[in-house]
């Protein structure tokens, strides 16, 4: 490898830096409007607190759901590995 090159790699990073937005502005624009885009700001519904109860509970019931069909996964395929353990060195 020459060294002209490595420098025009170097310059062509050092160039697309350059172009980037620096992280400290992403950072302040990020705290400042809740995302890294300067002209959006997150809008949140307001909600009674009935609404919410009913919100949190359609969440656990599928969070509750969700976890039911991992454990029954992880069950099956504990079975059949044991099932296949058990024939592969029956």
């Amino acid at each position: 490898m020459s060294g002209g090159s490595i420098s025009a790699m170097v310059q062509s990073i050092k160039g697309n830096n350059a172009l980037r937005k620096s992280k400290r502005e992403k950072y302040k624009a990020y705290k400042k409007n809740g995302t890294i885009d300067n002209d959006k700001k997150l809008e949140f519904k307001q909600v009674s607190e009935e609404e919410l109860k009913i919100i949190n509970a359609k969440n656990l019931k599928r969070i509750e759901k969700e976890e039911q069909r991992r454990l029954l996964t992880f069950a099956g395929i504990v079975i059949l590995i044991i099932v296949v353990a058990y024939f592969l060195f029956l």
